[in-house]
C-alpha cells in the first residue's frame, strides 16, 4: 500500500464539495426543453459536487425526475468539453436504463446499478462511475468513488518508478469486481489516514504530486 503521509496535508484542505464547472446552457442547446427546463436554475452557476448530489437526494425522495441529476452529473463531468451534449443524447436514447440503475442505487444495489449503466451505449466506466459516486454519495455510507483514466493513472504513478512510468497506457476496469476493489481500497486507504476517500480521489485526480 502506497505512503500518503508526505501528501497528507494537501489532502486534508481538498474540499471536494466546492469542486464544480459552470453550466453554461449555449454548449447544451440541442438538449429537450424537458430536460433544460428541470435544470434551468443553474444556468450560468457553478454546479459543484454538492449540488449534484442534492439532486440526487431529491430525486431519491422523489421531489425530481431522474433526469436532474442525470444531466447535473453530466455538466458537472463534461465541464467545458464541447461533445458532452452528443454524448448525452446518446445515452438517452434507451433512458429507462438510467432510470433503472438510479432505482438499484436507490436500494442500495450497487452491482446491478453498476452493470445497468455500463451497458448504455456511450457510457463507459469514467461516466458510469461519476453517476456512481454522486447517487452512492446520497444514499450508501461506503460511497462509490468515481474512476477514470486521470485517477487510474495517478495511482500507477504513485505505484511504479518513474523511469519507467511512460511505457503503460492506463484505462480503468470496466469490471465490477475490479471497481469495488478501487473503492474499498481508496476507503481503507482514507480511515487510515483519517481524511475522506473523496478527498484522496479528487487528490488522485489533480495529480499535484
Amino acid at each position: 500500500m502506497f505512503n500518503l503521509e508526505k501528501h497528507i496535508k494537501h489532502i486534508k484542505k481538498i474540499k471536494p464539495n466546492e469542486q464544480g464547472f459552470n453550466y453554461d446552457p449555449s454548449r447544451w442547446e440541442d438538449l429537450k426543453s424537458e430536460w433544460k427546463s428541470s435544470i434551468r436554475e443553474f444556468e450560468n452557476m457553478l454546479v459543484t459536487r454538492k449540488i449534484v448530489i442534492n439532486s440526487f437526494k431529491e430525486h431519491f425522495e422523489n421531489k425530481c425526475d431522474y433526469f436532474k441529476p442525470y444531466l447535473l452529473t453530466m455538466i458537472w463531468g463534461y465541464a467545458n468539453a464541447g461533445y458532452g451534449n452528443y454524448r448525452v443524447k446518446t445515452q438517452m436514447r434507451n433512458p429507462e436504463q438510467i432510470k433503472k440503475a438510479f432505482d438499484k442505487l436507490k436500494s442500495g444495489n450497487l452491482e446491478e446499478a453498476f452493470e445497468e449503466l455500463i451497458s448504455i451505449k456511450g457510457l463507459g466506466i469514467s461516466f458510469a462511475s461519476k453517476l456512481l459516486y454522486f447517487g452512492g454519495r446520497a444514499r450508501i455510507k461506503e460511497y462509490p468513488l468515481i474512476f477514470d483514466r486521470r485517477v487510474a493513472g495517478a495511482l500507477v504513478k504513485l505505484y511504479v518508478p518513474k523511469s519507467i512510468e511512460g511505457i503503460f497506457e492506463i484505462s480503468p476496469s470496466s469490471k465490477f469486481e475490479e471497481y469495488q476493489n478501487y473503492i474499498s481500497f481508496l476507503h481503507t486507504l482514507a480511515k487510515k489516514n483519517h481524511v475522506e476517500a473523496e478527498q484522496i480521489e479528487q487528490f488522485l485526480y489533480e495529480q499535484k504530486f
